[in-house]
């Protein structure tokens, strides 16, 4: 009975110390300087109306909450760290029963999400969302299309300026 108790007691010291070496996404996000992006953003389509972008920490800052709001599209997705891989993965879902899976990475210091969807009728398609600071009130994201071997066609498709309708987190 001793050994068994013992033999528990070094396997949860065991989990707890593996469960506090994982690295939480906060600290890669803080590493490539990207803390600027939290927060709620607004911009307009060329008709006036408001698309939004919400992106907060969730989870004890091991997850990145997007929330995406336009006249008619709506998404909310997820950003983690997968411990497997040691990628940062995105995984979302649209109102209109679309499904999006991605990877973040970086062209030119900026993040970039590379992204695979599917539409509800099973149409698959694919883009990239490159997101660049202006200043600490303007954040630009580029749309961009790929190519087969999934780099980045330039020039962007479209480009969308966002005004930030919060104030700047603090740190």
């Amino acid at each position: 009975m001793k050994k068994l108790i013992t033999l528990t007691t070094l396997s949860w010291i065991g989990l707890l110390c593996w469960a506090q070496a994982q690295p939480k996404l906060a600290e890669l996000v803080a590493e490539v300087n990207g803390e600027w992006m939290l927060g709620e953003w607004v911009a307009y389509t060329e008709s006036g109306e408001e698309m939004t972008q919400k992106v907060s920490w969730d989870l004890d800052e091991h997850v990145v909450v997007m929330h995406f709001q336009a006249p008619m599209l709506e998404v909310k997705a997820m950003t983690g760290l997968d411990p497997a891989s040691g990628q940062v993965k995105y995984v979302g879902f649209s109102n209109r029963g679309g499904a999006l899976t991605g990877t973040w990475g970086e062209a030119d210091g900026w993040p970039l999400l590379r992204l695979r969807g599917a539409n509800a009728d099973g149409q698959v398609w694919k883009m990239a969302l490159l997101y660049k600071r202006v200043d600490d009130k303007t954040m630009r994201v580029e749309i961009h299309g790929m190519d087969g071997a999934d780099n980045v066609i330039q020039p962007a498709r479209t480009t969308t300026q966002f005004k930030r309708k919060d104030k700047k987190p603090q740190n």
